[in-house]
Parts: C-alpha cells; sequence; structure tokens
C-alpha cells in the first residue's frame, strides 16, 4: 500500500495527510529528547562530577579543599541520577503529544476516514475493515442508527463508513459484470458517486459527507 501501487494513490493521498502529524510528533519528542540530554552533556554539578548524556559519570574530580560535600548533596545527587533520565523522556513525549494533537484535525479526519470506500481505485481499508464493520452495523438496530449523534460524532462517521462500504460493494459487483471479471475478485474503481442507488434503507451518508 503506498504511492508506488497506481491503483491505492487516491487512498494514500487521502490517508497520509492524517498521519503526518504523528510524524510530527514524534520527531518533536526526538529532538526535545536529544536537546534535554545533551544540554546536560558539559554540566558540572556540585562536587566536581561531570553529567553526561546518561547521568552522572562518576569520575570525581579534586575538590577543594575546604569544601566538604554533604549527605543531603549525596542523596540529591542519587535521586538526579535516577529521575533524570525518565522526567526528560516524559517531558518530552508530552511535548511530542501535544504536538501531534495540535496538528490533528480531528473532524476532517473522521470525514475522510468514512470517505475512504468511495475512492478511485482500490482500497485497502476498505478490504480489510468494510466487512467486519458492516457485521457489526447490523447488530443495532436501524432505530439506533436514526437517532441524533451530534453529541457522538464517531458513531456519525461510523454509519457513514458503513453505507459507504455497502456502496463500494455495489459498485465493485457491477463495475465486474460490466467488464466480465470473475465476481471477488480484485478490481480498480473510477469513484463511487455519492448519490450511487446501492439499495438499501439508510441514506444518511451523503448527509454526513456533506457536512
Amino acid at each position: 500500500w503506498g504511492s508506488s501501487n497506481r491503483d491505492y494513490v487516491a487512498e494514500h493521498r487521502i490517508v497520509e495527510v492524517h498521519y503526518r502529524p504523528f510524524v510530527w510528533g514524534i520527531g518533536s519528542a526526538l529532538v526535545t529528547f536529544a536537546g534535554f540530554r545533551f544540554s546536560k552533556i558539559s554540566a558540572l554539578r556540585p562536587g566536581g562530577k561531570l553529567y553526561n548524556f546518561f547521568g552522572w559519570n562518576g569520575n570525581k574530580k579534586v575538590p577543594p579543599s575546604n569544601y566538604v560535600l554533604s549527605q543531603t548533596e549525596n542523596n540529591a545527587e542519587q535521586l538526579n541520577k535516577a529521575l533524570s533520565i525518565p522526567l526528560d523522556l516524559a517531558l518530552s513525549l508530552l511535548i511530542g503529544g501535544s504536538a501531534s494533537l495540535f496538528l490533528f484535525e480531528k473532524d476532517r479526519a473522521m470525514r475522510d476516514m468514512a470517505g475512504l470506500p468511495l475512492v478511485q481505485g482500490r482500497s485497502l481499508v476498505s478490504d480489510t475493515l468494510c466487512k467486519d464493520f458492516i457485521s457489526e452495523h447490523k447488530k443495532m438496530s436501524s432505530q439506533f442508527w436514526d437517532r441524533d449523534h451530534s453529541d457522538f460524532p464517531s458513531l456519525d462517521a461510523i454509519n457513514v463508513f458503513v453505507v459507504n462500504c455497502k456502496k463500494r460493494d455495489s459498485f465493485e459487483k457491477m463495475w465486474r459484470n460490466k467488464r466480465g471479471t470473475s465476481a471477488g475478485s480484485p478490481v480498480a474503481i473510477p469513484g463511487v458517486p455519492l448519490d450511487f442507488d446501492y439499495s438499501d434503507e439508510d441514506e444518511r451518508g451523503d448527509m454526513f459527507m456533506k457536512k
């Protein structure tokens, strides 16, 4: 699956937009963690110990004769050594996660994912998920899906995805018949029209896609 396979180009272009924020988030976390660690490479702490990339290196310089390292300072050093890397890692992950959430467009992602079964060419998402989603969708009554789910937009997205899965399945069958290919064989289609009649009672998919 990718831009190298012409049958999946349309789907790949849609999905690619939505995983970029996570790539940026991972990159931000790595850069931040490296910055935290390298900023301490040459930092000297009380007692003449050099704080390196992984923590205290244990190489003690000869302290001034009038300087005595107290037990409190020793305890602080040990605590710093134990917590430094976990704290830096936690802060880096927090910054990376925040960056991903800031860049991620949830509403657009739900609309685009729900519309993937309509894409031109082939759809790996549809081939992988449609059958299971349709099966689970049928377990809920039509009255449930007809309710107002404005407070739970993900339910609307799931319903639209299933509707569009049915549209794609029906369109692919029509396309195979037109081209004379065997039933169930992979087929690249020109794209499913939003108003395609797939002979199903649920017509709410188009409403969501036009929002």
